[in-house]
């Protein structure tokens, strides 16, 4: 038994580490360091599903306060399945992209499979992240859940938006 107090779910659980460091060094490159934190502390009993996935994760260069590119996830453990919310990455300490995820229960047959129903990506420059999305992605599912079927992932339609313009699918 370790000699620390008693964990507030009264059992000891073991989701992975806190942070990993991968230091790369070589002939062909200058040497860096990429840090990943990951999601392990005791979560809310709603967020139990997030345990284990990646918080956020940076590299940085031989002096650790060079940081040359940094990645935020945002996660959910909303229902039965951890959610991506969203993401930010940044290089050279400004914002490069930014992605959101939506889960529509009316793009999945009226009930939650996990499936990313909207996708939205927004561009970063030096003074911060666009208002409006560069490019949008509906996902369209018409799942199966029955006794002789249970086909819930599968793709039906896929709209891309570039701006306002569709690109590609749109119904067709």
């Amino acid at each position: 038994r370790y000699a620390q107090p008693d964990p507030p779910n009264g059992r000891w659980e073991f989701w992975g580490f806190a942070q990993t460091t991968e230091n790369m060094t070589g002939a062909d490159t200058a040497a860096r360091r990429t840090e990943t934190h990951f999601v392990n502390q005791y979560a809310a009993p709603t967020d139990v599903q997030i345990k284990g996935k990646i918080d956020w994760q940076r590299t940085v260069a031989s002096d650790p306060n060079t940081e040359l590119q940094r990645t935020v996830y945002t996660w959910t453990g909303a229902g039965n399945f951890p959610q991506m919310e969203g993401m930010e990455e940044y290089l050279d300490n400004r914002p490069h992209r930014q992605q959101q995820y939506f889960y529509q229960l009316f793009r999945q047959g009226g009930r939650q499979y996990g499936n990313v129903t909207e996708f939205q990506e927004i561009s970063g420059d030096s003074t911060g992240w666009a208002g409006a999305p560069t490019r949008t992605t509906y996902n369209l599912y018409y799942p199966r859940n029955e006794a002789g079927a249970y086909v819930v992932g599968k793709l039906a339609r896929r709209d891309l938006f570039d701006g306002i313009w569709c690109q590609e699918g749109c119904g067709t």
